[in-house]
C-alpha cells in the first residue's frame, strides 16, 4: 500500500517486496486496532495481549529485512494515514542505522498533520537516544509546530526542560495547535 504520490522503492535482493508490504499493511491495521482497543471497554486483557503478539510477529518479520527495507519504510513517512506513518517511523527508529532515525526527525520537520501525528506517536514510544541531538536541535531552532512536536517527543522520555525560554516562546505562539502541544508536554512530563 502506497500513498500514490511516492511509489514504494524495491528492497535489495533476497527480500520479497510483496511480503514486506503485507507485513506493513497487517502491522498498520493491528496498530490502529490496538490504539482503539485501549479506549474500548469491550476489549479484555487477553484480547490486547493477542493483538500485541501479532504486532510483535509482524515487527519481527519486517526487522528481518534490515537495511534492505529502509527505503520502503522511509517512503511510508510521506503517507497520509497516521497509522502507516507511525509504523514506518517506529521501525526506522528501532533500526541500528543512525541515518534511518535521522530520516524520521527530518520528516517531522516538514510533515503535514496526519504525518506529524504518526511520527510524534512513534517518537513518544520508540527509542530516541539515536536521534536525541537532532530532536534537541529541532526543538531549539525548528519552525514552531515542528519544535512543539519535538518537545512532545522529548517530554514523553523525560528529556525536556519545561522552564526553557523556547517552551515559554512556544506557549505564546499565535497558533493554538502549537500551544496545545506544549501544554501536552507539561502533562507528559508530569506523569
Amino acid at each position: 500500500m502506497t500513498d500514490g504520490r511516492n511509489p514504494a522503492p524495491r528492497p535489495a535482493a533476497g527480500v520479497i517486496p510483496r511480503v514486506l508490504e503485507e507485513h506493513l499493511e497487517a502491522l498498520q491495521f493491528l496498530w490502529a486496532q490496538r490504539r482503539q482497543a485501549v479506549e474500548d471497554s469491550e476489549w479484555q486483557l487477553q484480547d490486547l495481549q493477542t493483538c500485541d503478539r501479532r504486532i510483535a510477529a509482524h515487527l519481527d518479520g519486517l526487522r528481518l529485512a534490515g537495511a534492505a527495507a529502509v527505503p520502503l519504510f522511509e517512503s511510508r513517512l510521506a503517507a497520509d494515514d497516521p497509522d502507516a506513518v507511525f509504523v514506518a517511523a517506529h521501525l526506522l527508529l528501532g533500526l541500528a542505522d543512525p541515518a534511518a532515525g535521522i530520516a524520521v526527525v527530518s520528516a517531522l520537520r516538514k510533515a503535514e498533520e496526519g504525518q506529524r501525528e504518526g511520527i510524534v506517536a512513534a517518537l513518544r514510544v520508540g527509542p530516541i537516544d539515536g536521534v536525541l541531538p537532532q530532536l534537541m536541535e529541532l526543538f531549539a531552532e525548528g519552525p514552531a509546530f515542528a519544535s512543539a512536536c519535538a518537545a512532545e517527543a522529548l517530554a514523553a522520555h523525560g528529556r525536556l526542560d519545561l522552564r526553557s525560554d523556547r517552551m515559554a516562546a512556544l506557549l505564546r505562539d499565535e497558533d493554538p495547535q502549537v500551544r496545545q502541544t506544549v501544554w501536552r508536554c507539561h502533562q507528559l512530563q508530569a506523569s
